[in-house]
């Protein structure tokens, strides 16, 4: 018995990229909303691996991919790289992202 669901061979490709893009964004305006409440340097990836779950299911592998790396690059910019301080921080932030890619 086939499984019924989401078919990604029928949505066209640049709906399924902007689909990630958009989740993407979302996470961000999340993780954003939250800034005040946890700080700047806790929970960084929280609401991207969200975003990538909903890419992978509507988009497939690719737009999944994209949204890994993209979502690693975005956390590294607006949480990570900017309160990095020294070389402590920095191996822990580099392990942080790591980790990040590794269970997305």
């Amino acid at each position: 018995m086939a499984a019924r669901g989401l078919s990604v061979e029928k949505q066209p490709a640049w709906a399924r990229y902007v689909v990630a893009m958009v989740a993407l964004g979302l996470g961000w305006l999340m993780r954003e909303a939250l800034t005040k409440a946890i700080g700047h340097e806790r929970l960084p990836f929280i609401f991207f691996f969200p975003a990538i779950a909903i890419s992978a299911w509507y988009g497939g592998l690719g737009p999944a991919l994209l949204a890994m790396v993209l979502g690693a690059l975005l956390a590294d910019l607006s949480y990570i790289g900017a309160w990095s301080f020294g070389p402590r921080t920095t191996y822990e932030a580099a392990a942080s992202s790591a980790a990040f890619r590794l269970h997305s």
